[in-house]
């Protein structure tokens, strides 16, 4: 479920994972990233970026909420609405998950690998 970003439950297992979304890859790219994540934690933090680090990448970004709701159709068609795009257009999304890792909770970060770090 996409959801606004809110408390969490103690114990729940978290990943963020930021990411450009311009636009978000299927199979093989971003999909295949979220698809893991969501086997190894019990809730996935989807957060495009607001503005890219590079200047060359910043320039030809989509809008914010369209990257959001790109990210909505890509790894949550069925729960992606026009309404929570709208209303939620500062901040990321949050994908719940039936499995889980069983952990006793804890953040995790996922960054891409022009995330900005040298």
């Amino acid at each position: 479920m996409w959801t606004a970003l809110r408390a969490t439950p103690a114990g729940t297992s978290v990943a963020l994972y930021g990411l450009s979304a311009n636009p978000p890859t299927g199979e093989g790219g971003h999909a295949t990233i979220v698809s893991h994540l969501r086997r190894q934690f019990d809730q996935v933090w989807v957060l495009p970026v607001y503005r890219h680090i590079f200047a060359s990448k910043a320039d030809t970004l989509a809008p914010y909420h369209r990257r959001k709701k790109m990210c909505q159709l890509a790894f949550d068609a069925d729960d992606a609405s026009d309404a929570d795009a709208d209303a939620d257009a500062d901040r990321g999304l949050s994908l719940g998950n039936d499995g889980g890792s069983g952990s006793d909770g804890g953040l995790s970060l996922g960054i891409g690998s022009d995330g900005g770090l040298s």
